[in-house]
């Protein structure tokens, strides 16, 4: 899902490589470099490169940073954003460098790097986190599909539907029980790339509809250093892992580097494009706040008028979109969750054949009836993105490129780059254990959307 596949903040796992081949295609989504089947597979340029990357970190990450912003204080988001950024940056070089320095020019993933480097044990926490990752994804489409619901429902004063938990339960299920039942995952990279395109529509429409908010209230642009000066400490725990969730996309660097032409430019693109990235986490949520203050709501999408039909069409499509992007971000889970040395047998003849459908698809059911469970009993988007990022993004993304870089360096690091990155090994651990700690506090208090 390398091309489309992050919609909703999720992260494509296209680099795995999956121990068995079952009948379906494990993704649909650009062409690999390199020979399959005895045909030349097309290649990625640089440019097309530096555009999927974009593509690749700009989630709904950036859909939460506004309300994020309004609750830290924009002195200390601005702050946080950038350190964020410089570390999620040096650790995706340690884990490229480790790579380069393990497998030379060769093409790799990063579950097969972690396998080399540290063994099974790097291989299963690869595997786990990127299970927990995309199962995450997939709640939160449902969190934002329903809350979408909501908005537009009781914004409407559809009284009977307004927050009507069952009605929103069925439509949910109707949608997407049946498309997770698909193997075929070409089928979706139409709604994957759509919501990709309405992404960057609505963030426009947002752009938009908040210079047009600036130019009709020009005293608002004074409050940008009152705003500045806001440093709400007690709030950090709270932002520091949705900043990490934002940033975060080391699942596809590998996929992207071995589709290039030009392998060897990899990585001044990256580093051009996380440039790129923290600029916009800076100028949009920022640009929100000055303009809507504290009418931002929990996903700043909501913050646009609905009694303009432009806006409301652009969310409603939007929101469909995402929805059927879906089953792209559950694919993965299961396709390690059925080939994993428990379920394979159970599940898979020596061909790779499915065996046991009724096993097969009734493990797929409880999946789902897990994800709706856990999508159904969270109160706030921006809270359960701040759990993501505090939990399993802090260990892929930090935590894994130190670990593998120190093994693989291992008696040939500097005592600078020692010592700095144990500090960010400890400092990404406090923040993320504290993270995880603050935000199921906050869900169990009944923290929503509202400041």
């Amino acid at each position: 899902m390398e091309d489309g596949g992050r919609i909703l903040g999720s992260k494509p796992v296209n680099s795995f490589d999956f121990e068995m081949k079952t009948e379906e295609p494990t993704s649909a989504h650009a062409p690999h470099s390199g020979f399959k089947g005895g045909v030349k597979m097309a290649q990625s340029s640089n440019l097309q490169a530096s555009f999927t990357l974009f593509k690749t970190f700009l989630g709904t990450g950036i859909l939460a940073l506004p309300f994020a912003y309004k609750t830290a204080g924009l002195g200390l988001a601005l702050l946080i954003v950038i350190i964020v950024g410089i570390l999620t940056t040096h650790c995706f070089f340690l884990l490229l460098n480790a790579a380069e320095d393990k497998s030379g020019t060769s093409k790799v993933s990063l579950q097969k790097l972690a396998l080399e480097i540290i063994g099974d044990k790097g291989k299963h926490a690869v595997q786990i986190s990127m299970m927990i990752m995309q199962l995450g994804c997939c709640v939160g489409i449902l969190i934002f599909t329903r809350s979408f619901s909501n908005h537009v429902l009781c914004t409407f004063q559809v009284e009977k539907l307004c927050n009507n938990t069952p009605f929103s339960l069925f439509i949910s299920l109707a949608l997407t029980v049946p498309l997770a039942m698909i193997n075929n995952m070409h089928y979706f990279y139409i709604p994957s790339l759509a919501a990709n395109f309405f992404i960057i529509i609505g963030l426009t429409a947002q752009m938009y509809y908040n210079s047009t908010v600036l130019q009709e209230n020009p005293g608002l642009k004074s409050t940008f250093g009152t705003h500045l000066k806001e440093f709400n400490f007690t709030e950090l725990p709270l932002f520091f892992g949705l900043a990490t969730y934002a940033f975060e996309g080391v699942g596809v660097l590998f996929s992207i580097k071995n589709t290039m032409e030009k392998p060897q430019d990899f990585k001044p693109i990256l580093k051009t494009q996380m440039v790129v990235l923290t600029i916009i986490y800076i100028v949009f949520p920022t640009v929100c706040l000055v303009a809507i203050g504290d009418r931002l709501q929990d996903i700043v999408f909501f913050s646009l008028p609905t009694d303009d039909p432009l806006y409301l069409l652009i969310q409603i499509m939007y929101a469909m979109s995402a929805l059927f992007t879906y089953p792209i971000q559950l694919f993965p889970a299961l396709r390690i969750i059925e080939n994993s040395k428990f379920m394979r047998a159970k599940l898979f003849n020596e061909r790779g054949r499915t065996k046991n459908k009724k096993l097969r698809y009734g493990l797929r059911l409880a999946i789902i009836g897990l994800i709706f469970l856990v999508a159904y009993s969270a109160n706030s988007f921006h809270l359960f993105l701040n759990l993501m990022g505090s939990c399993v993004f802090t260990f892929i993304g930090f935590i894994m490129p130190i670990w593998m870089y120190h093994v693989q360096f291992k008696g040939r690091i500097g005592l600078k780059m020692r010592v700095l990155n144990y500090v960010i090994l400890v400092v990404t651990s406090v923040f993320g254990v504290v993270g995880v700690i603050a935000s199921f506090k906050k869900m169990l208090e009944g923290g929503s959307s509202e400041a």
